[in-house]
């Protein structure tokens, strides 16, 4: 076996892996095309899922950081779905060429019906190597919901 050069890795064409889930919510023939996340989409989604809480801090008095778990299927489907050409449709880079989602598309993909966004997040697991067992980690680690004294 050969190691590839830097050439050679950067050079490659990659095809990402795609997968095509049934949409019947939208019509019997209707489909949605769920790719593979690249390395910056992962990072951003990732990054997302966890926000800092300013009602539990650390010893030097910053907040910690939770999982932000009640989106995660929301945000899955936003940095997966893409159209017939592979371009993705909810997610765009910035003015800096960073990755984001506007609010107001992941706050109507959370008012999708759960069945259909969760059909759709699980293809994007499986598409992104992203295990249900490390998914299901995450939503056992998150809270309830806010403590007694809240």
């Amino acid at each position: 076996m050969t190691a590839l050069t830097r050439k050679e890795f950067l050079g490659a064409k990659i095809a990402l892996r795609t997968e095509r889930v049934p949409a019947p919510e939208f019509g019997d023939s209707a489909e949605i095309v769920v790719q593979e996340m690249t390395v910056a989409a992962r990072e951003v989604y990732s990054d997302g899922l966890m926000v800092e809480d300013p009602n539990d801090p650390d010893e030097k008095g910053a907040p910690r950081l939770k999982p932000r778990i009640g989106q995660m299927y929301a945000r899955l489907a936003a940095f997966s779905i893409v159209d017939e050409n592979g371009k993705l449709q909810f997610v765009a880079p910035d003015e800096a060429g960073l990755l984001r989602l506007a609010d107001d598309d992941l706050n109507a993909i959370c008012a999708m019906p759960s069945v259909l966004i969760e059909r759709v997040a699980k293809a994007a697991q499986r598409v992104s190597g992203i295990s249900e067992a490390s998914a299901e980690a995450a939503r056992k680690n998150s809270p309830a919901g806010p403590s007694a004294g809240s």
